[in-house]
């Protein structure tokens, strides 16, 4: 849960940073890169924001799942290096 709400707070930074771009063709180059992240996205609207938001979190919900599932998998007391102090 803790990677969706990341993903979700990164898209909506990222999404924002759009205002404090300068250049035009800056403000272009970060409109076609969300265009090719973002399935659906139009334009700065609400319908765009929404979408991503919600993309962001499935996916950072999907990579923190895997990412979860590989650390369990790479933990576990056999595999663990024990050192007893005597």
């Amino acid at each position: 849960m803790t990677y969706a709400f990341l993903a979700t707070f990164f898209f909506l930074v990222c999404y924002l940073w759009q205002y404090a771009i300068t250049g035009a063709d800056l403000k272009a180059l970060h409109e076609q890169l969300l265009r090719m992240a973002i399935l659906g996205y139009t334009g700065h609207n609400g319908m765009s924001l929404l979408l991503g938001l919600i993309q962001s979190a499935v996916w950072g919900a999907i990579f923190g799942g895997i990412y979860s599932i590989f650390e369990q998998s790479r933990s576990c007391d056999e595999c663990s290096i024990n050192v007893i102090v005597e």
